[in-house]
């Protein structure tokens, strides 16, 4: 199907660092899909293939996160957007699916839909279905402190999920992003479920559009600590000069959707959904994951499993295709083997730093 006139008006970000291997795949992918495309590339050379894709926007800057999100706020311009990994891919009839979802309904500010992740293991592509918490996700609540309690679970039960990676109306997400440029720490499900989750109602759809890179266990560089945990450090910081500066911006951006006088009782349920979503990992066992989870142990993993016909070797992702389809989960099969094959090649850590 041609997208070319149905997608121009959505806007898809994506804020790159060092990972010049994927962006270009990436880029290749979304070239001639329709969508508008803008890249902020904070690597320390600019990426020499950019000028050869007419839809993208693409700036080189060395800005670290935060800057780059209050420069994204400033460029976007389409009625919609989403934000998207360089390693990771959308599929155009989702998106589209999703946009005509946010033209029907005035009052819906954000659509999602399904995901699936997929890695390699050993000769095959294993795949999986996480965020299954959105599955059938309609959140209708009228104010914005019962939208968030549904979101979060009273606190208690978070559905697991960015606001950032749905189609949103451009106007929310630049705020969302604007407050990313103001935080101290990488809060950025906290913030997405603040400033969108509180604008105004939300779904997701029963469409897989979204294809997950796990190939490689998740790291950390200079700007963006996977250590440190939101819920912690305001717990540490909340009587800070840092502290009250960001409480103060939190408040500000909230303010906007509902009266200040809830914003404790709200951030507080964003903060315990934090806290249960992300529990805390020990460092010595965050480095044994990330040792277990090299592609060349995965590999020794299935050759053992394979010969002792484990019954724990992981899915193939077309076998986690089925299990979607059988729940009523719709895509389009060729736009998913094309992310598929893309995303499965991305090694997304090989050069970061």
């Amino acid at each position: 199907m041609n997208y070319m006139n149905l997608l121009s008006d959505v806007t898809v970000l994506i804020l790159s660092h060092n990972r010049h291997n994927c962006l270009l795949p990436a880029l290749e992918y979304w070239n001639n899909s329709g969508v508008n495309v803008v890249v902020l590339d904070e690597s320390e050379k600019p990426l020499e293939e950019a000028g050869n894709f007419p839809s993208v926007r693409y700036f080189h800057t060395r800005q670290k996160f935060s800057e780059r999100c209050k420069m994204a706020a400033q460029i976007l311009d389409s009625p919609y957007a989403i934000v998207v990994s360089d390693d990771e891919l959308y599929t155009p009839s989702g998106l589209l699916r999703m946009k005509r979802e946010l033209e029907k309904d005035p009052d819906l500010v954000s659509v999602g839909g399904m995901a699936i992740a997929i890695w390699k293991y050993g000769p095959r592509v294993a795949g999986s279905w996480p965020y299954k918490g959105t599955f059938g996700y309609e959140n209708k609540e009228f104010l914005p402190i019962d939208r968030i309690r549904f979101h979060t679970g009273d606190g208690k039960k978070p559905h697991s999920a960015f606001f950032t990676s749905n189609l949103n109306r451009t106007h929310y997400l630049k705020r969302c992003l604007n407050l990313y440029s103001r935080s101290p720490v990488i809060a950025t499900e906290a913030i997405s479920i603040l400033t969108i989750c509180a604008a105004g109602k939300s779904k997701y759809l029963n469409e897989l559009f979204w294809v997950r890179n796990w190939n490689e266990f998740p790291k950390s560089h200079a700007n963006w600590n996977r250590g440190i945990y939101l819920h912690d450090w305001w717990i540490a910081n909340v009587n800070s000069d840092e502290g009250h500066r960001f409480r103060r911006d939190l408040i500000e951006a909230f303010s906007e959707f509902a009266d200040s006088e809830s914003f404790d009782e709200i951030w507080g349920m964003i903060m315990s959904a934090s806290k249960a979503s992300q529990p805390r990992v020990d460092k010595n066992r965050y480095r044994a994951r990330e040792w277990l989870n090299s592609y060349s142990i995965r590999y020794l993993k299935f050759l053992t499993k394979h010969v002792i016909k484990s019954a724990s070797i992981p899915l193939e992702y077309h076998e986690v295709l089925l299990e979607m389809e059988s729940q009523g989960i719709g895509f389009d099969d060729r736009e998913i083997e094309l992310a598929v094959n893309v995303v499965k090649r991305m090694k997304p850590y090989k050069n970061w730093k």
